[in-house]
């Protein structure tokens, strides 16, 4: 498709510089956003929060144990907590639940509905007693533990993708000389995807510009092979490629970038400049055209 395209040494600058800028509006983005490595990161990570919520539920429990009789605490304990927590070592049950929220807080993998309603459950736990009120998760820390995939939640993620429109807002009040003067759109064109769901304009394949199409290419195929993100582990060359094949088979990607970027061994050349060695493996290249050409 793009056999005729060549970009003139100009074109190739325009390009540059819009990718060297693309990103100019994180400026204003909040930096505990940016570096959210877990789901309750913030200005400190609370998950520590959390564990000294544990500690003190499992210590009312204590108290009230030896303050009641052994029938009037169970139904207290079934009353507060639920039919499905154990009377009998409910403290190591307490334990074994915030064990669980701290991998809940780092994992990368999607949480499914079944482990979304078991956070909804512990955070449901609510005591009140003798003036005090005793829970385990806050509203807040709900929140972010029900991130289905990421670690960023809905506002986040709304302050996060702002940083395009500022960075279109930045370059386009720059006076680029005239044969530079598609630095702001194709800038502020990475997020966007073939079929119109990217953002921050929702653009469709006929609004992007193939230095547009190439940006965001580019931009994810960076993103998932980095090393120094704190939200990430870095993905392995094969697997990186994999992601993006599976992108152009859901029509996201330009799937004739993609045969460019892969015939041209482009992929290798970058690899073996910014990727940890041991990131480096095996490419099949005919196997991951054949995710998308089908």
């Amino acid at each position: 498709m793009y056999k005729d395209i060549s970009f003139t040494a100009d074109q190739l600058r325009e390009l540059s510089m819009a990718a060297l800028t693309h990103d100019l509006g994180k400026i204003v983005t909040p930096k505990y956003i940016i570096d959210k490595s877990t789901r309750l990161f913030g200005v400190l990570d609370k998950i520590d929060l959390v564990q000294l919520r544990f500690s003190h539920m499992k210590l009312l429990c204590r108290l009230l144990k030896k303050s009641m009789n052994t029938e009037d605490f169970a139904d207290f304990i079934q009353a507060s907590f639920g039919t499905q927590v154990p009377v009998k070592g409910l403290e190591n049950w307490l334990d074994k639940q915030f064990e669980w929220l701290r991998q809940i807080n780092e994992t990368e993998e999607y949480l499914s509905e079944e482990v979304l309603d078991r956070v909804q459950t512990l955070a449901d736990i609510h005591i009140t007693y003798d003036g005090e009120e005793y829970y385990l998760l806050s509203p807040d820390e709900k929140l972010n533990l029900k991130v289905r995939q990421g670690t960023l939640n809905p506002e986040e993620r709304k302050l996060m993708r702002e940083h395009v429109w500022i960075t279109l807002e930045l370059l386009s009040q720059l006076s680029f000389p005239k044969k530079y003067q598609n630095v702001a759109n194709i800038a502020a064109s990475h997020h966007e995807n073939l079929l119109g769901t990217g953002y921050p304009r929702g653009l469709k394949a006929e609004q992007l510009s193939i230095q547009s199409r190439i940006l965001a290419m580019a931009d994810i195929f960076e993103a998932i092979t980095a090393s120094d993100r704190p939200y990430k582990t870095p993905h392995t060359l094969s697997e990186s490629l994999i992601i993006l094949a599976k992108a152009v088979r859901k029509g996201k990607l330009d799937g004739d970038l993609m045969d460019i970027f892969l015939d041209s061994g482009l992929y290798m050349v970058y690899a073996r400049d910014s990727l940890e060695a041991e990131l480096i493996d095996n490419i099949d290249v005919n196997q991951i055209k054949n995710i998308y050409h089908i």
